[in-house]
């Protein structure tokens, strides 16, 4: 994971940011941040918010067990 944070540029930090702590869809991000979806989009697919968001889940079950 640490590998994938080292990649991060300050716009798909704050595109995490939003989306993990604020729970803000990609429009509802868009809208704060005056840029279209498909932009957002774009910073999420960077960052790499899929493996993020799979690694945040698989962390949650070991420490629920």
């Amino acid at each position: 994971m640490e590998t994938i944070l080292l990649r991060w540029s300050n716009l798909s930090a704050e595109a995490i940011y939003y989306v993990l702590l604020h729970k803000k869809t990609q429009q509802e991000l868009a809208n704060i941040l005056k840029v279209t979806q498909p932009a957002i989009h774009k910073r999420l697919d960077t960052a790499n918010l899929e493996a993020i968001s799979m690694s945040l889940n698989y962390i949650s079950q070991l420490i629920a067990e």
